[in-house]
């Protein structure tokens, strides 16, 4: 449904990183390299938090949490949040939760589960993905109330979800003039995202100043049904942390923008913002 697609565009992160695509897309995509070496940027107790705004106005935040997992070495656990605030809430309210575990050995996501409510509407999805990074189907098990679970299967050549796409890109070398695609599921639908590092720029969010590295991308929705393809823009900090700095994409509403407001970890030393700014 139509509203749904809010949350997707305001969790367009998920959108912006993902895992490159396995053996069912080899021959579409540019091989992403191996992880840097050297210590996993992704902290197993981070929590970033983001201002996001859509066509201008403030209308919502999005917290992305990371923590220890209860699985094997390494396993990590994830939740983004997107909450609108109090006058975004007439417009449309969007109120959901999307809970990830990692696997610590390749930081792939093994299950995801999606509580989604948008207005008057809410729907709660699991999601098993394959086990390993070559091609399978994802189980999707998705439950409205006063209805029956509906199960179905959608191939894919190595889908993440948001959280796990976006700690693997954070993770890999960067290089300008790169190319690669990827695979992402976001919301019952899977995407293949074409995307470059275009530039190393200077930009300013509320969390501080940065030289980061700006990656252009086009999301286009795979499978049957109606032709969707979204604009994205994603800015990864030049640092050992690799922090998501900004995401901009677009949605019926307008174009949607998410800043960087605040970073929660052990190993952050936040610097004052100045006042130049991200030009968009």
């Amino acid at each position: 449904m139509k509203t749904f697609r809010t949350l997707s565009s305001l969790a367009t992160l998920g959108l912006a990183a993902s895992l490159l695509c396995g053996q069912a897309h080899a021959a579409e995509c540019t091989a992403m390299p191996q992880p840097r070496p050297g210590p996993n940027p992704i902290s197993a107790s981070e929590k970033l938090t983001f201002d996001i705004d859509v066509a201008g106005v403030n209308g919502a935040t999005l917290t992305l949490e990371t923590l220890k997992g209860k699985g094997g070495e390494g396993t990590l656990q994830t939740q983004l949040r997107v909450k609108t605030n109090t006058f975004f809430n007439k417009v449309r309210k969007v109120d959901s939760i999307l809970s990830g575990t990692l696997r610590g050995s390749d930081l792939r996501t093994t299950a995801l589960r999606e509580e989604v409510s948008v207005g008057d509407k809410k729907r709660t999805t699991t999601v098993a993905f394959p086990a390993t990074a070559q091609a399978g189907k994802l189980e999707i098990s998705t439950v409205q109330p006063k209805g029956k679970p509906i199960v179905r299967k959608l191939d894919t050549g190595g889908a993440l979800d948001y959280a796990g796409a976006l700690a693997l890109l954070r993770s890999m070398p960067l290089a300008t003039g790169q190319e690669f695609c990827f695979e992402v599921y976001s919301l019952r639908r899977l995407w293949m995202v074409r995307g470059r590092v275009q530039s190393l720029e200077q930009v300013s969010v509320p969390a501080g100043e940065y030289r980061a590295w700006h990656i252009v991308g086009t999301a286009t929705r795979l499978g049957a049904g109606e032709k969707m393809e979204k604009d994205v823009h994603l800015w990864l900090s030049d640092d050992e942390l690799r922090l998501p700095l900004a995401i901009s994409g677009s949605i019926d509403l307008g174009t949607v923008r998410a800043r960087l407001k605040r970073v929660a970890r052990p190993d952050f030393k936040a610097e004052p913002a100045q006042p130049a700014s991200l030009e968009w």
